[in-house]
């Protein structure tokens, strides 16, 4: 993710929140002097790069409003960023949920990770707390709360989209799909695989790696050389987007 196309995304998602919360500080009287927003995010570990741009991003776009002068109901509001590391982790994810709870934060930019979000969404929706994610697996919004906000398309509509790519504009038949074995990833993979079966190729491959989610650069060559050898695919899906060709 470039700086630009984080700060954008920065932006809009800010941008979400700051109505969110507005909505739930209109109905007060007086609002505060200032309101908290919260950023939840890896921001260390093997994507923390992802969780630092956004929450870089956050910082510019948070400066700009408060240089401009946000307001609600006409008076001006400070915006103060919380930032916590959720570590890619669902059971850290929820402690920084209910640390965000106790901070009395009014929205949260968070999480990136779809396992992580789905287990701190209860705890944000107990306090009416607007949860802005970029996790895409379905079952985030289908925990039918009315707290949280997905501001990307999900896993379902990528895989389509991923699936249908490779089975109508790749010449192959035979395609290796692997994923590192998160929520995120199995999700890409299954939507992906079950496209290809829809374009009635002869095979598609799916291969879950690893049982325990681990990054893609500590995947064993092995495994990779035992995949080509017995399936000599023309072509490998990985998680996230079309990443060798044979």
């Amino acid at each position: 993710m470039n700086h630009v196309t984080s700060h954008r995304l920065a932006v809009a998602t800010l941008a979400a929140g700051l109505f969110a919360s507005g909505a739930l500080l209109t109905g007060c009287d007086n609002p505060p002097d200032t309101i908290k927003i919260g950023v939840a995010q890896p921001l260390s570990g093997n994507i923390a790069a992802l969780g630092q741009d956004l929450h870089n991003g956050v910082k510019l776009a948070v400066a700009e409003l408060n240089k401009e002068g946000f307001k609600i109901k006409g008076k001006s509001v400070t915006i103060e960023i919380v930032a916590m590391d959720d570590r890619s982790d669902a059971a850290t994810g929820k402690e920084v949920a209910q640390q965000m709870v106790d901070a009395g934060v009014v929205a949260v930019i968070g999480n990136l990770n779809s396992g992580v979000s789905i287990e701190a969404a209860p705890i944000y929706a107990a306090k009416d707390i607007a949860q802005l994610a970029i996790s895409t697996n379905p079952k985030f919004t289908q925990l039918g709360l009315t707290t949280t906000y997905r501001l990307v398309a999900n896993d379902t509509l990528q895989a389509k989209a991923i699936g249908s790519f490779a089975a109508n504009q790749l010449n192959a038949t035979k395609f290796a799909v692997v994923d590192d074995g998160t929520p995120y990833g199995k999700g890409l993979a299954d939507g992906a695989v079950e496209q290809l079966k829809l374009a009635k190729k002869k095979s598609a491959f799916a291969s879950r790696l690893t049982t325990k989610p681990r990054p893609l650069t500590t995947w064993p060559a092995s495994s990779s050389k035992a995949m080509s050898k017995r399936w000599s695919p023309r072509w490998v899906i990985s998680r996230c987007s079309l990443c060798l060709k044979r």
